[in-house]
């Protein structure tokens, strides 16, 4: 998930091929920033990637950082903690791309969101089949338990 302990703020680490840094206060090198949906309106028709395919609550939402001179930076609002009305919060900057057209960043932000929220589903359904698997074989073993008992049950 996007949430991150304060050791790996400022780490570089990658989303698929993208180098992106964790930042705890995007206001501190953004002027200012837009949902990627608010400025590629007209592609961009969704508010997000969902990061689980079985709960549909949490989604990872591409965001474009105005920066200086024109230029923009892509990234990821953190679903959890994101404030989404000011520039407040966490969140992943892509750190090896500027762009001199916010439309670009946009498209940009979209699909590293995007990237990012195929990650955790696949994550999300692995940690499911664990748990489901855990659970069969804790059944397993306490009906194994009572069988050999010999106790009957009603």
């Amino acid at each position: 998930m996007l949430a991150k302990s304060t050791a790996n703020i400022g780490a570089r680490f990658n989303i698929g091929s993208t180098v992106c840094v964790w930042h705890e206060k995007p206001e501190q090198f953004a002027r200012s920033f837009k949902f990627c949906d608010h400025i590629a309106t007209r592609t961009i028709c969704h508010k997000g990637w969902f990061l689980s395919d079985l709960f549909q609550d949490e989604t990872a939402r591409g965001v474009v950082f105005a920066i200086s001179h024109g230029r923009f930076m892509a990234g990821i609002a953190d679903p959890y903690q994101f404030d989404g009305k000011a520039m407040s919060g966490p969140c992943v900057v892509c750190v090896d791309e500027v762009f001199d057209s916010e439309l670009d960043a946009a498209l940009r932000a979209d699909s590293l969101a995007e990237c990012y929220a195929e990650d955790a589903r696949e994550d999300d359904a692995k940690f499911r089949a664990e748990q489901d698997a855990e659970d069969a074989a804790r059944e397993a073993a306490e009906r194994a338990e009572w069988e050999s008992r010999d106790v009957v049950t009603v």
